[in-house]
């Protein structure tokens, strides 16, 4: 445990450094991992930020409550900003692919089964099938 803070030493909360980091997202990278430009682009953390970043269009489609509305925050790298979002069901829209991804994936619970073994005593089988709580349908094709 450190040691405690004192008044001098505290950071300030600046309003105008959160509306920089929206407006140009690259300049807290440069910041944060401490890197030139020519070594940023051979970076892969950089690499997936821009692939992640990249806005896609598609419709959101909810199946825990079917045709509900969601209301999710995300953040996915750390000089991200955290924002929040309003889906509802059959509506299009234009989302990061990050968060695409992350609504086709994470969003699912797994599915077991309780069997009986040869001997009688139950065994769970843990087959690898999901129940997706929602996805995102891309109205786009991408190649590679």
């Amino acid at each position: 445990m450190g040691r405690p803070r004192k008044m001098s030493e505290e950071t300030s909360y600046e309003p105008e450094a959160a509306t920089a980091v929206a407006e140009k997202p690259a300049e807290p990278i440069k910041a944060i991992a401490g890197l030139s430009t020519s070594s940023l682009e051979d970076n892969p953390v950089y690499r997936a930020w821009k692939r992640d970043s990249k806005m896609v269009r598609g419709v959101f489609r909810c199946h825990e409550p079917r045709g509900g509305t969601v209301v999710m925050s995300y953040k996915q790298y750390k000089w991200d900003p955290t924002r929040t979002y309003t889906f509802v069901d059959g509506q299009e829209y234009e989302i990061p692919l990050g968060l695409a991804k992350h609504l086709n994936t994470n969003c699912a619970y797994p599915v077991h089964q309780h069997i009986l073994g040869p001997d009688g005593n139950p065994l769970v089988d843990r087959s690898g099938r999901k129940v997706s709580r929602m996805n995102f349908e891309s109205l786009e094709f991408f190649h590679g």
